[in-house]
């Protein structure tokens, strides 16, 4: 049977490679080139480009060629990642980062150092060197190794307590065992309290600090310095008693004379921003002030005070002269 196929419709060859390009026009490429090379640090996952950027004239093509760039670093970022080697753990394929090679800036202050005590501050001076000591010592009468302090010890065992001498000088009727059990206890109580008065020695806290509201004070004649010093312990104690009332010493009766009491006022935060907008528009102001040069802290209001304050300090140590010496004068 012939067919004639002259009138039948031809269709036209499929190009693949149009079709593959038409494809690969979808999405961006994965290779990125660059003429100065992207700075990684993978360790932080951190992409430095140093090329020059294009800022075009209007902001809607600024923000495609910004997003652009990013997703180059990106797509560099990941591609370098994905050379890393990998292990699987608990089903998952982890990628063991490199060591950082940038230096971020801390989130915290650095830790302050650790006060001495008084034994630490006598062996520098001295010259004195802290060597470190054997936790085993050799027990001659075992004849072995034991610990130097705590469980099994020379010391703790009981097979080594079963008799004590009793001195010549002593009650021949006291029990031994119960005298070295209190010197023990005497012992550690003194340590304790040799602990803490390093503590507060190392922590800067002073021994004359000021007194409660019921501490009595000394009957003996004292000098002009400790006078005042008692006069600004009194102070501190009755603004405490004044304050202890259900109102603060508020509504309370006033005396004749009486100063006012001075109270800490409340500190206002600024108010969380209600939209991205606002947060927007703040952070713009901030930059602004900072891009024109205008100062955001007083600086002559800060001076003064820093100033005042060394004023006061300065001279609050000196001793004020009494009439007699200004007469003298």
């Amino acid at each position: 049977m012939d067919v004639d196929t002259a009138d039948a419709p031809v269709s036209a060859p499929f190009d693949v490679q149009a079709s593959l390009d038409a494809h690969r026009a979808k999405y961006e490429p994965l290779q990125v080139t660059r003429p100065i090379p992207i700075a990684l640090d993978l360790g932080n996952l951190l992409a430095d480009d140093p090329n020059p950027l294009d800022v075009p004239p209007s902001s809607s093509s600024l923000e495609s060629s910004l997003r652009s760039n990013a997703r180059d670093c990106v797509q560099f970022l990941v591609n370098h990642l994905f050379a890393l080697p990998t292990t699987t753990a608990e089903n998952h394929v982890v990628v063991n980062l490199p060591a950082p090679t940038t230096h971020l800036p801390r989130e915290k202050p650095v830790p302050k150092a650790k006060p001495m005590t008084r034994w630490e501050r006598f062996a520098k001076t001295k010259g004195i060197v802290k060597q470190k000591k054997s936790k085993m010592v050799f027990d001659e009468m075992a004849g072995e190794y034991r610990p130097a302090y705590g469980y099994k010890s020379r010391n703790n065992l009981v097979e080594n307590d079963w008799l004590k001498e009793v001195p010549a000088s002593a009650d021949p009727m006291a029990d031994m065992f119960q005298a070295e059990r209190d010197e023990k206890k005497e012992r550690i109580e003194k340590n304790l309290k040799r602990k803490r008065r390093n503590e507060e020695e190392a922590a800067g806290v002073a021994r004359n600090r000021a007194v409660g509201v019921g501490a009595p004070l000394a009957h003996r004649a004292v000098g002009s310095a400790e006078k005042a010093e008692r006069k600004a312990q009194l102070d501190v104690a009755l603004a405490a008693t004044r304050k202890s009332t259900a109102s603060m010493g508020n509504f309370d009766k006033k005396i004749a004379a009486e100063k006012t009491l001075k109270t800490k006022g409340v500190r206002k935060l600024a108010n969380l921003p209600q939209s991205v907008s606002d947060e927007k528009s703040r952070a713009l102001k901030l930059i602004s002030k900072i891009g024109t040069g205008e100062p955001v802290v007083n600086m002559r209001k800060a001076v003064g005070q820093a100033l005042g304050g060394k004023k006061r300090t300065a001279g609050g140590d000196r001793e004020r002269p009494t009439k007699r010496q200004r007469k003298g004068k």
